[in-house]
């Protein structure tokens, strides 16, 4: 179990920055991100100089992998790769969150003061507790893994599609719909696979394929539907392999 809550965190602190347009368009926050992330992959989990050797590799390839512009803006041959990885006028559109980063820091902050005021002066405890806990460490990273990363991999498989939907009048405001229902989609799947309610997570598919039908219909024979419907099905692939894979790390039967 630790050794994947190891593998699993160092994935998220390397790659999360690079899937958020929000983190993206903020380096230095983006940089924090990694940095902080992967000391709760390593930290708890390595000990001494080979905890701090990998620390520092990870945030360096946080670094290199985030496509930035400026000082930090390293030219390496990797770079290359990352840019095309995240080619503009492909994923830009595809990867760019609506959530309000203020309201979000603003609600987890009232969230952390709850915490404090129930936990009163042993919170300092119950705060290392959670930052040893190889189960939590693991579910969580499992989950921004297959809500938030997966992203990389839909765009990717969707790519070819998502070109062809300007000529045939897909909008933007189409492709944000389709990024929010993606990351309420993963998150449902994986919750639900991961707690062994495969049915539920049927349920949450078929809810999603109902919201989605209306716009299918009216674009039945362009490239529309086949960008739904591999998106869709990429989507379900990455959320329930990293739910099984977490099931499969916590000593639980698949399914």
């Amino acid at each position: 179990m630790e050794l994947t809550r190891l593998v699993f965190g160092l994935l998220v602190a390397v790659l999360l920055p690079t899937s958020l347009d929000v983190l993206r368009a903020r380096p230095w926050v983006a940089h924090t991100v990694t940095g902080s992330y992967a000391a709760y992959a390593v930290f708890p989990v390595l000990d001494g100089g080979k905890a701090a050797l990998v620390w520092a590799a990870a945030v360096l390839t946080g670094i290199l992998l985030l496509p930035t512009s400026g000082r930090l803006a390293l030219r390496f041959p990797i770079r290359r790769w990352t840019r095309k990885l995240h080619d503009r006028s492909v994923l830009s559109s595809y990867l760019r969150p609506v959530t309000a980063h203020r309201s979000l820091a603003m609600v987890s902050g009232v969230l952390l003061l709850a915490v404090g005021v129930f936990y009163g002066g042993t919170w300092p405890q119950q705060v290392v507790a959670l930052w040893r806990d190889d189960k939590l460490g693991l579910v969580l990273s499992g989950f921004l893994l297959a809500v938030f990363v997966g992203n990389l991999v839909v765009a990717r498989v969707v790519k070819p599609y998502f070109n062809a939907l300007p000529e045939q009048g897909g909008g933007a405001s189409l492709l944000h719909l389709g990024t929010q229902l993606g990351w309420i989609e993963r998150a449902l799947v994986f919750t639900f696979i991961a707690t062994g309610q495969p049915a539920a997570a049927a349920l949450a598919i078929a809810v999603k394929s109902l919201v989605r039908l209306p716009e299918v219909r009216e674009q039945a024979e362009g490239t529309f539907s086949q960008y739904v419907m591999v998106g869709t099905m990429t989507s379900l692939i990455v959320a329930v392999g990293a739910g099984i894979a977490v099931r499969i790390a916590l000593g639980l039967p698949a399914l």
